[in-house]
């Protein structure tokens, strides 16, 4: 009952999302238009983005109260993780991937979305760290390797992207 409540309560946060998105589209339509009229499209789009993200923020609220009742396990923090990431919230993202972490410590894919998050923060210490861990745990994992290659290359370290698509 519990997981088909959690997906009910995950698919209203992606209607939410989807409302959002469509309302930037149209304040963006809004803003390349030089008709004259842009003024009220703008306002109105605005608008729309606001009640988007009020709902959006919602049922975020309500998946968390879902997961909550779930229990702390590391799949319920990584599902909580995700939705906070993919709103922005990288602060809890991070709290929730790291007690992920704490209590899998064997689930590559837990680090390496504790790498992503720590990545969208610039934290990239703390990302390579993560995706060491990520790596340690899941070692023939395309998209932890992957990952490790796209850090590499940010830092130009070409020693390091040598390394590590050798160690693939």
């Amino acid at each position: 009952k519990v997981l088909r409540e959690a997906g009910a309560a995950a698919a209203r946060a992606g209607e939410a999302k989807a409302a959002f998105v469509a309302a930037l589209r149209r304040l963006a339509e809004g803003l390349a238009g030089a008709r004259g009229d842009e003024g009220p499209r703008i306002r109105t789009a605005v608008a729309e983005m606001r009640a988007a993200l009020k709902q959006w923020d919602d049922a975020l609220g309500g998946f968390r109260a879902t997961l909550a009742a779930a229990g702390g396990s590391a799949d319920v923090r990584v599902a909580l993780g995700t939705a906070y990431l993919d709103r922005g919230l990288t602060s809890e993202a991070i709290d929730q991937f790291r007690r992920a972490v704490a209590l899998a410590p064997r689930w590559g894919e837990a680090s390496l979305l504790l790498a992503l998050a720590y990545q969208a923060q610039d934290k990239r210490q703390q990302s390579a760290r993560a995706l060491t861990t990520a790596a340690r745990a899941t070692p023939d994992s395309p998209a932890i390797a992957y990952a490790n290659v796209q850090q590499a290359v940010a830092t130009v370290d070409e020693s390091e992207i040598t390394r590590t698509l050798l160690a693939f």
